[in-house]
C-alpha cells in the first residue's frame, strides 16, 4: 500500500515511518553482547558455562565427523546425477 492510500485512511505519512519502523527486528551490537554474557555468567557461573560451551563443540564437531564418515560410506550419493538428454 503506498503513501496516499494509507493517507487517504487518516494515517499521516510519520505514523506511516513510525510503524513500518517497527517491524524490523533491533541489532544486537557488540555492548549488548557484553551485557547479555554478562547476565549468563552470573545467573549459572563461569564453570557451568564452560562446560555447555565445550559439549556444544564436541557435538558440532561429532556431527561434522558423522557427516564425513556417512560420505565415505554412500560414496555415489556424491556423485552428481547424469541426466540423458
Amino acid at each position: 500500500m503506498t503513501c496516499r492510500n494509507l493517507c487517504e485512511a487518516c494515517y499521516t505519512c510519520a505514523e506511516i515511518e513510525i510503524v513500518e519502523q517497527d517491524k524490523t527486528m533491533p541489532n544486537l551490537g557488540p555492548t549488548e553482547l557484553i551485557i547479555v554474557l554478562a547476565i549468563v555468567l552470573l545467573l549459572f557461573g563461569v564453570g557451568r558455562v564452560s562446560r555447555i560451551g565445550g559439549e556444544l563443540g564436541s557435538a558440532v564437531a561429532n556431527f561434522r565427523k558423522g557427516l564425513q564418515e556417512g560420505a565415505k560410506a554412500n560414496p555415489e550419493d556424491n556423485n552428481p546425477v547424469e541426466e540423458n538428454a
